[in-house]
């Protein structure tokens, strides 16, 4: 109890922790799932007309779809290497910080020695250990894309429920296959965390030399065998609180854009001409018009706050983590209890 206390003030107290976890959690992917709810799919014919009627045809794609699809993909793999990077940066900032923290060194007994700023080459080592973690999952899905892919396309063309945002019924319509991946994923997760603090330890906890990424996965396998018990309630408190602060607010999020639609779709929310013959009616639609930028305004507010909250969920659990693999001093990265020291 006495360290989740820690994690939670460590959070609380270093404003710079909470933006380098949002920042981190938003590059990660954090900010594609805060503007599903927002984002409405285009439809067929829509997509029809951008396309072509002669997009595909029994030679196969046009060179136009050939040519969005490489765009995308390659737009793709740029978002996924840059996040990866920006990631990466704000985990090692962010474990510095914890490093350095008052309430953290008085919690251990002793302030962890400052690893120390990573130059490109380290950074570029700390993304690809982190994706290298998530493979397996990786796999998994592109095995599972079938399945999923269907899902969407039948909620894409006649969906169950269309009160509910796409991205959440095809998360209920794929529950299995997702949920395997899921597991992969979280157990991938696991494993990169405890690396990632590894890898970021600073010479002097670990012989005085810098751990390379091999290195950093052998030591925190060893950390898991030895304290398993701690290293995984740790993981797993820090992991629930952040999911369930996310979902809590995606639900929110969802809930209040839904809203905000029925206003912005009201009636009375039209051109509003100066030369209006009928002051009653340019009455209300000044009044129309006010309400939904009150309501956007309010809207923009709410979803910065419970962005804002999910970085504070994701530096809660970057301190934990932290405390739990640092707080003992050179014992903790060499993957033994310092009560054996």
């Amino acid at each position: 109890m006495r360290t989740l206390g820690t994690a939670l003030a460590v959070a609380l107290g270093e404003p710079r922790l909470w933006l380098l976890a949002t920042a981190g959690f938003l590059a990660r992917g954090g900010i594609v799932l805060f503007l599903a709810p927002l984002v409405a799919l285009p439809t067929p014919v829509s997509l029809t007309s951008f396309f072509g009627t002669d997009s595909v045809t029994v030679a196969g794609p046009s060179l136009r779809l050939v040519a969005v699809i490489m765009a995308a993909l390659l737009v793709l793999v740029m978002a996924v290497f840059g996040g990866s990077l920006v990631g990466a940066w704000a985990d090692a900032e962010a474990h510095r910080l914890v490093c350095a923290d008052a309430e953290a060194a008085a919690a251990t007994g002793r302030p962890a020695a400052d690893p120390g700023p990573l130059g490109p080459g380290r950074l570029l080592g700390l993304a690809g250990l982190q994706v290298t973690a998530l493979l397996p999952a990786a796999l998994l899905l592109a095995t599972s894309v079938g399945e999923i892919v269907t899902v969407g396309r039948n909620e894409f063309l006649l969906p169950s429920e269309t009160a509910v945002p796409f991205l959440f019924r095809v998360v209920a319509g794929a529950a299995g296959p997702l949920g395997r991946v899921l597991v992969v994923a979280a157990l991938g997760e696991l494993l990169a965390s405890l690396a990632t603090r590894q890898y970021l330890a600073a010479p002097g906890a670990t012989g005085g030399r810098r751990v390379s990424a091999v290195a950093a996965y052998r030591r925190a396998l060893a950390l898991l065998f030895r304290r398993p018990v701690r290293t995984i309630v740790a993981w797993a408190v820090g992991s629930s609180v952040l999911v369930g602060v996310v979902a809590g607010a995606l639900i929110t999020v969802a809930v209040a854009w839904e809203q905000v639609r029925a206003v912005l779709l009201d009636p009375d929310l039209g051109v509003v001409s100066l030369d209006s013959a009928d002051p009653t009616e340019f009455a209300i639609r000044i009044g129309a018009v006010a309400q939904a930028a009150f309501v956007c305004l309010l809207f923009v507010a709410l979803w910065l706050a419970v962005i804002g909250l999910a970085g504070l969920a994701s530096g809660f659990r970057a301190s934990l983590i932290s405390l739990v693999v640092s707080g003992r001093g050179r014992a903790s990265y060499d993957g033994v209890d310092g009560s054996q020291s």
